[in-house]
């Protein structure tokens, strides 16, 4: 019974394009009903391990960012150097996600929201927890992260140009991002 459920529930995620209601048009990603349900299980368990971190859409975060004047909202990429390298969101500081609670009670100081993103949502999570219980207000974090942001065609940059390509991390989570804008093939 509880498989079902789970699966009416990736199928209908799947129709949606997985982007929670936005139209399908602009989840290039979703390309089948298996990449659909690691989409949906993923998130699922992003937000069960971290239920106290806020999730805000790749749309809702486009919108946020159009509407901000530049440098008030913070975005942490919190991927590895060789990661942020390859490709990031526009603005973006990268974090290490292993940084020290020192260096994220200086950023606990800060008025303002943060948003923090990864690969796919899992390391960005567990920073934004990190950042709230450091004292952090206004944290939330890019659901679905780079690869769901890139899957829709949102622009990513390097050293301030628009690029089309991402990091895929490794070989598995890399399947979650379409095969034209894997940057290279993960050792």
């Amino acid at each position: 019974m509880q498989l079902r459920i789970v699966e009416d529930r990736a199928v209908s995620f799947w129709q949606q394009g997985g982007t929670n209601g936005e139209p399908v048009e602009h989840m290039k990603a979703i390309a089948n009903p298996f990449r659909a349900f690691r989409w949906f299980a993923l998130q699922r368990f992003i937000r069960t391990t971290f239920p106290e971190v806020k999730q805000v859409s790749t749309g809702d975060l486009s919108r946020i960012l159009e509407s901000s004047a530049e440098g008030a909202v913070l975005l942490l990429d919190t991927r590895r150097e060789n990661e942020f390298a390859v490709s990031h969101l526009e603005g973006a500081v990268r974090l290490d996600p292993d940084t020290s609670d020192d260096n994220l009670a200086k950023i606990a100081d800060r008025v303002g929201p943060i948003i923090t993103y990864c690969s796919v949502g899992y390391r960005s999570s567990g920073v934004a927890r990190r950042l709230l219980r450091a004292g952090c207000q206004d944290v939330r974090n890019l659901e679905g992260s780079i690869f769901k942001w890139a899957n829709e065609g949102r622009a990513v940059v390097r050293d301030g140009t628009t690029v089309r390509e991402v990091h895929p991390y490794n070989e598995s989570w890399g399947k979650l991002l379409r095969a034209d804008l894997r940057s290279e093939r993960p050792k």
